[in-house]
């Protein structure tokens, strides 16, 4: 899982990723500078070490969101045994029930609640920081799908590139993830 929580922090070049912990509702990440030493931002004083406690801002909702993302879906490359797997688990996935010509398609219940939960506010943040994600929501709206459901197949959507990401082991470009679906200008 370090290696993920890495490749997931890589704008951080100076930081050294020690140790990923699992804490129950919270992921602890222990870090340092690879430099040696840098100053605090709250406190000024120079240290090796990061602090652990500091004040989270809006910029910093990706990182802690991509940190839980990669806690709860685990650190073992095999753990899912296809591309939908990691989708049904988060709950992204929609359940379709079709018996003759009546079709019904609903959300998925049975899930990783805080999974899901923060693929919900990482859709929701990727909707409002990402022309590629936001066109993908506006054509879903579009095509009368609600706010929720939109959101949903949002959070699908970029469960299904962290995944491609993981796999290949590259890093994320919204040229490539969005490629399709870029809005026109």
């Amino acid at each position: 899982m370090r290696d993920a929580v890495g490749q997931l922090l890589s704008h951080l070049d100076g930081i050294e990723i020690d140790e990923v912990l699992d804490a129950g509702p919270e992921l602890v990440i222990a870090g340092r500078v690879r430099s040696g030493q840098a100053v605090c931002q709250a406190c000024a004083v120079p240290s090796s070490r990061m602090h652990s406690r500091h004040r989270r801002t809006l910029a910093d909702v990706p990182v802690v969101l991509g940190a839980r993302v990669l806690g709860e879906f685990g650190d073992a490359p095999k753990r899912f045994a296809d591309t939908k797997a990691p989708k049904n688990y988060a709950g992204t996935s929609p359940i379709t029930r079709a018996s003759g010509a009546r079709r019904v398609v609903r959300a998925r219940y049975a899930r990783n609640r805080r999974l899901g939960d923060a693929i919900h506010q990482w859709a929701f943040c990727a909707m409002r920081g990402s022309a590629g994600a936001r066109a993908y929501y506006n054509a879903m709206r579009n095509r009368g799908i609600g706010h929720q459901a939109a959101l949903r197949q949002l959070g699908n959507r970029l469960v299904g590139i962290l995944v491609g990401c993981l796999k290949t082991n590259t890093t994320y470009h919204e040229d490539t993830a969005w490629a399709p679906i870029q809005p026109a200008s």
